[in-house]
């Protein structure tokens, strides 16, 4: 706890007005409101292009995740932090951050989806790092509600990826 604040302290004091708005932007990439949207387009988009197993395997990865992020924050039960900017904090559990664990999969589920170009994993990697750190940055989550985020988006694409005879347990 004492790291957590540390660092959380440490990612405040750049806050500026200009940052503030774009973080506030940038978490909404990783929000409930925007993934379940997209990601119903893109299964069914892909569905309509034949691409029934991909549709299937993202499907699967992000409703996973959902309910892997829900059934960790009853187990954990974390209290979230103060919110910083007069935000008012999330009526979920902190940990762990499912801004970061099912943007996580989303985007890097995504990313395997188009053509295998490093610019693209890239991309996620760069947009699944700013929505975790937009997530501190507000003070709705402490760096280690992050960082599980990330480690149980980890766990669970390696696990459906791996159950997937056509993709492998690892990235190409």
């Amino acid at each position: 706890m004492e790291w957590d604040m540390a660092v959380r302290n440490a990612i405040h004091v750049h806050a500026s007005g200009a940052l503030t708005s774009v973080m506030l932007a940038i978490t909404q990439l990783g929000s409930g409101w925007v993934l379940w949207p997209l990601g119903f387009v893109i299964v069914a988009w892909l569905e309509g292009k034949g691409r029934r197993r991909d549709a299937v395997w993202l499907a699967i990865t992000l409703v996973g995740a959902f309910i892997l992020n829900e059934v960790a924050k009853v187990i954990f039960q974390r209290p979230r932090p103060q919110p910083f900017f007069g935000l008012t904090a999330p009526f979920t559990f902190s940990f762990p951050s499912g801004h970061a664990l099912v943007s996580c999969c989303f985007y890097l589920a995504i990313a395997e989806l188009l053509p295998r170009k490093p610019v693209n994993r890239v991309i996620a990697l760069i947009l699944v790092t700013l929505i975790g750190l937009s997530r501190v940055y507000l003070g709705v989550h402490y760096p280690t509600d992050v960082v599980g985020g990330y480690l149980g988006a980890i766990a669970w694409t390696g696990a459906v990826r791996a159950a997937d005879p056509h993709r492998g347990v690892y990235f190409d």
